[in-house]
């Protein structure tokens, strides 16, 4: 009894530290989207006004559909991909999608002309995804962290305004399904933000002519 007990406890201990990610059971494909939950605004904030949003650049982990993960606590430069689990699409494509359809529920522009579009636009949005990586600090504990840069241009292509929008959500889990929760966490937060900064530069631009 004594020997049995002494087997399970360690078998616990052995558990309890084991590194970070799981792998997943089977193939399961996660997807990046948000809604935005409020109803459009009773009136155009900028009426008779376009607002392209471009198709999204990225990092080689925004480009590809493999879900990263850093165990930082080993070294800061070694990154895994998860084998059994992916996004749906690559990340820059679902972002620039979900930053189109918040953008146009929105209310605050005549028209919002989403990535896989084109039409004549009074500004046009740029996103560049700089960073989205499930990173281990420690071997259970781990944070979902996005770093996006938006651009704002007006007309004859000027830059009206620039910001870097970086994002961490702690994990509740330590699987491809808990960074793809977090992420999406990340992704609401940076769709409210860039709604509000779209807001205050345009309001602040030099008057069209």
């Amino acid at each position: 009894m004594r020997a049995a007990l002494g087997v399970a406890v360690a078998a616990c201990l052995a558990a309890a530290c084991a590194p970070g990610p799981k792998t997943e059971p089977q193939a399961t494909a996660y997807r990046l989207a948000t809604t935005r939950p409020e109803p459009p605004t009773a009136s155009p904030s900028f009426p008779q006004t376009a607002l392209q949003v471009v198709p999204a650049t990225g990092s080689f982990a925004a480009s590809r559909t493999q879900i990263f993960y850093s165990l930082a606590y080993r070294s800061q430069a070694h990154v895994s991909r998860y084998g059994e689990s992916r996004w749906a699409a690559p990340p820059q494509r679902m972002i620039g999608r979900t930053v189109a359809s918040w953008l146009a529920a929105s209310g605050h522009w005549q028209a919002v002309v989403g990535p896989e579009a084109w039409a004549p636009a009074d500004y046009v949005l740029k996103l560049e995804i700089h960073r989205i990586l499930q990173v281990f600090p420690q071997p259970q504990e781990s944070e979902a962290i996005l770093t996006l840069q938006a651009d704002l241009k007006g007309p004859e292509d000027r830059l009206q305004a620039q910001r870097l929008f970086t994002y961490r959500h702690p994990t509740q889990g330590h699987g491809a399904r808990a960074t793809a929760d977090a992420q999406n966490r990340n992704l609401t937060r940076f769709c409210r933000e860039l709604e509000d900064w779209l807001l205050q530069a345009m309001a602040q631009a030099p008057a069209r002519s």
